[in-house]
């Protein structure tokens, strides 16, 4: 009898030490790849529990576990608890819209919506202010992983123009040179007695760097102011004649054909009613 109660206690020993080693024990089963509902009736069919988590993955397709743990056949407490974490699939970030936008606006759209600016080039525009995003590298709303890189073409204002001085040279030469460069050019007329009537006569700015789109303003000659030679003067005294010379603006010279004559007017040099520059000489010849 004391033997078989000595056998009956190893025995339970025994077991007790295998069960707190072992027994109590599971291993966890096959869980990754499996939709959740899977899952939950592997789970249960193991007589464990399990708890899902969710999280993104470019591999696992939405719906499906990714891993577990513990892993699949790690060992777990027998009505344990498993944690699956099962894929929302693919984390994807829209790309925001920034074309039209200053550099430092773009900058901030992108890196709210999880994403980084790739290379940023300059261009010449002369219809997108300097600073302004001209177009960007990936569309809008295209989904996009974090962290991807959106590059940029920001303006950088109008072409620069090396300016040219027309003054003395003919509108026709600065307007030819106006519209190749994108110039708006400003012209006005006034008089001057020594640069020819279609010349310029000044300029503002007169050379120098320009860009696109900036204005030169010129003055062109219209010539000399033109007088006309007073008419009536045949016959007239030469003083008088002389009088009326100057006061149309002309420099009289009087010229005599004989000597001691009456000192009349026969004639004048450019002739009466003339068109001439004023300031101009006048030639009154004496009888």
């Amino acid at each position: 009898m004391a033997l078989i109660l000595t056998v009956a206690i190893v025995a339970g020993l025994g077991w007790g030490g295998w069960y707190v080693l072992e027994g109590r024990y599971t291993d966890t089963p096959p869980l990754v790849k499996l939709t959740q509902t899977d899952a939950q009736a592997a789970a249960q069919a193991a007589e464990l529990a399990v708890v899902f988590e969710r999280e993104y993955s470019e591999d696992v397709p939405a719906g499906q576990v990714i891993r577990t743990e513990p892993s699949e056949g790690g060992r777990i407490l027998r009505d344990g608890v498993v944690t699956a974490w099962v894929s929302r699939g693919p984390e994807r970030f829209a790309v925001p819209s920034v074309v039209g936008k200053t550099a430092e606006e773009a900058t901030s759209l992108i890196q709210g919506s999880s994403l980084k600016v790739g290379e940023v080039k300059q261009e010449h525009s002369d219809t997108v202010a300097s600073g302004v995003v001209i177009s960007q590298g990936t569309k809008p709303d295209t989904q996009a992983r974090r962290n991807d890189a959106v590059a940029l073409v920001v303006s950088a204002g109008p072409a620069p123009v090396d300016g040219v001085d027309f003054t003395g040279k003919k509108l026709t030469d600065a307007q030819a040179w106006a519209g190749q460069n994108r110039i708006t050019l400003n012209t006005s007329e006034e008089n001057h007695d020594s640069v020819p009537k279609g010349a310029i006569i000044r300029q503002d700015p007169a050379g120098g760097q320009l860009h696109r789109g900036d204005a030169v303003s010129v003055v062109v000659s219209k010539g000399p102011v033109m007088v006309t030679v007073p008419t009536g003067l045949r016959g007239q005294g030469a003083d008088t004649a002389a009088d009326r010379i100057r006061q149309a603006g002309l420099e009289p010279k009087f010229e005599r054909l004989v000597s001691g004559g009456f000192g009349l007017v026969l004639s004048v040099e450019p002739g009466e009613g003339a068109s001439v520059p004023k300031g101009s000489t006048v030639v009154i010849k004496l009888v």
